[in-house]
């Protein structure tokens, strides 16, 4: 196992400040009913136009007016309200000088992806950093993932998906790959199962060095 995918939202950074701004000032200028705390914590995660229409009942051209206000918002004022997951960046230097090549591959867009990386000083971990675009094309992770996958002509049997949500299980299982779900994230695994569960950063750490040594 040389290749590591990583999702970005609830895996390297905590972006439900950002996210949930943007989703209250979209709604408010959409003049919807403003999504309680339950309903915004699900937005971090899954396609935004899929949260849009199926959070909000937003019909699929509400819906790309909705997710103009919320990546404008994002980008203007947001972006930056993020912070990382304590101890992923000890992480992901330590894989790198390991010999893993590691990927991200976010439902985010492309652009913002690479921003916040960027400002985190943790791009230059990754051979390349690929989320949708910003007409919603490419924005499910199993294109995310073969994308990937057919650029760099990887084996899917050398390549495992770290996320924490169903999308990235998903995703993988799609692409036949493994996958390692992380608690301490927003997602929910009890209708996908992982193959493996990890609670902390550094469990993921622990996790890939017994399992997948190089």
């Amino acid at each position: 196992m040389k290749h590591l995918f990583f999702d970005l939202d609830g895996t390297i950074i905590e972006p439900k400040e950002g996210i949930v701004n943007s989703i209250r000032h979209a709604a408010d200028l959409m003049g919807v009913v403003m999504p309680n705390e339950e309903e915004l914590h699900q937005f971090i995660g899954p396609p935004i136009m899929d949260s849009f229409q199926e959070k909000l009942k937003l019909s699929y051209e509400q819906a790309l007016e909705a997710v103009s206000h919320f990546r404008r918002y994002y980008a203007e004022t947001c972006i930056h309200q993020n912070a990382l997951f304590t101890g992923i960046a000890d992480v992901l230097h330590a894989l790198k000088q390991e010999g893993f090549t590691l990927y991200v591959a976010t439902s985010k867009p492309t652009v913002f992806a690479k921003e916040i990386l960027a400002e985190h000083a943790l791009d230059k971990y990754f051979v390349e950093i690929v989320g949708c675009n910003l007409d919603n094309s490419r924005s499910y992770k199993t294109e995310i993932i073969a994308y990937i996958l057919e650029k760099y002509a990887l084996d899917p049997k050398d390549c495992l998906m770290i996320g924490d949500t169903k999308f990235d299980i998903i995703g993988a299982k799609n692409h036949h790959m493994l996958c390692v779900g992380v608690s301490y994230g927003h997602g929910d695994f009890s209708e996908h199962q992982p193959h493996y569960v990890v609670d902390t950063c550094h469990d993921l750490q622990l996790l890939i060095k017994k399992e997948f040594p190089l």
